[in-house]
């Protein structure tokens, strides 16, 4: 297994051969989905992968609905790659076995990399973790500014007096709220509470704000997060990647 910090380059390419997918909106990426060498994804040894089970053993239908999370450990020439034990197969509901299919995913900061890997070993020692297909192709949509992803996500504001919004784009810096009546004005602070698997509480400043005639949400803000944690930013890292790979598919 080659474990350094930058994975070497990679012999050969790559060409995508993947299911027709969905375009992420023309303002963010190209037109098309482009074929990608191994070494264009550019991983890294700790690098997190987002992963649906597509065929898994599980007496859970929910588990292979949703999308969860392993750690890149390395690879092995151009036979496997190797990596954690995917999150939601932690409990005793979800086991994967030799031959089941896995789409992974991984952004690179600038570019949505799709991939099909089929589970060739599992090792429980000293740790659980995993040996899969090299991948042979490799698909991917460019993102033209990776800052911000277009969503729609219920979120409320001010947990005391608590307003109903709705976030409809995002980045790891700031986002787009709609509301129904004015919640602040620029310099002001708030606090915004975004509704996922876990609720994430993000303190921010008001940046902007202008009033639509519409009927619903007529009234936009443009906010920034301030007092990042490192575990807010890493939940927020998690949640854009999420939801750029349901654009992506």
């Amino acid at each position: 297994m080659q474990a350094s910090e930058k994975m070497p380059e990679m012999e050969g390419e790559s060409e995508s051969h993947c299911e027709t997918q969905k375009s992420i909106p023309k303002k963010q990426a190209t037109a098309q989905p482009a074929a990608f060498t191994f070494n264009d994804m550019g991983l890294r040894v700790g690098d997190k992968l987002q992963i649906k089970l597509l065929s898994v053993a599980t007496n859970d239908p929910a588990i292979t609905a949703e999308y969860c999370i392993a750690s890149l450990i390395g690879y092995y020439g151009k036979q496997s790659l190797i990596i954690s034990s995917p999150s939601a197969c932690q409990s005793s509901a979800c086991q994967l076995v030799v031959g089941d299919k896995l789409e992974l995913y991984f952004f690179s900061g600038k570019t949505f990399f799709r991939f099909i890997s089929y589970v060739e070993k599992i090792n429980a020692v000293p740790f659980k973790y995993l040996h899969l297909s090299f991948p042979t192709h490799i698909a991917g949509q460019t993102i033209r500014n990776a800052k911000r992803i277009n969503v729609h996500i219920a979120a409320t504001i001010n947990a005391n007096n608590p307003e109903s919004v709705i976030v409809s784009d995002i980045s790891e810096t700031g986002a787009r709220i709609k509301a129904n009546k004015k919640i602040g004005s620029p310099k002001d602070t708030i606090e915004l509470t975004i509704e996922s698997e876990k609720a994430l509480r993000i303190k921010a400043t008001i940046r902007t704000f202008n009033r639509k005639n519409t009927k619903d949400y007529p009234f936009s803000f443009g906010i920034e997060f301030t007092e990042l944690q490192q575990d807010q930013t890493q939940a927020l890292q998690d949640l854009i990647h999420q939801q750029a790979i349901k654009e992506f598919n």
